[in-house]
């Protein structure tokens, strides 16, 4: 559940997002699992604004990120609802990908070539 309520900065701006969010907790079960995205049924399709968010296995420990939900207009009964989750794994990849790519660009080649060094043990 979430309330909001509007707040205006010191430049003027009544944009400001001042709502409050609190922790959400859904369990689940794996349907489909592939390298790159796992399907889970939950009670009930998760609320909007779970996107990006963590996905926690049993033991406690991040598996993934909540990626969305599959639509229930969805042509595979089974997955209608469904979490969309993206694994671990492959978040790690693609920032390490992403760390690597932006450095390279914004350090001397002298730095990056020490930091990446370092990095690969």
């Amino acid at each position: 559940s979430s309330s909001s309520s509007s707040s205006s900065s010191s430049d003027g701006n009544d944009d400001d997002d001042a709502r409050m969010f609190f922790p959400f907790r859904e369990s689940g079960d794996l349907i489909r699992a592939s390298p790159q995205r796992i399907l889970a049924e939950t009670a009930r399709p998760l609320p909007e604004g779970l996107c990006g968010g963590p996905a926690f296995d049993d033991a406690g420990d991040v598996a993934g990120v909540v990626e969305g939900i599959v639509p229930l207009t969805h042509g595979e009964e089974v997955l209608r609802g469904a979490a969309s989750f993206i694994p671990s794994p492959v978040v790690n990849d693609f920032v390490q990908w992403a760390e690597r790519a932006m450095l390279e660009r914004v350090v001397p080649k002298e730095v990056f070539d020490q930091v990446a060094e370092v990095k690969e043990g």
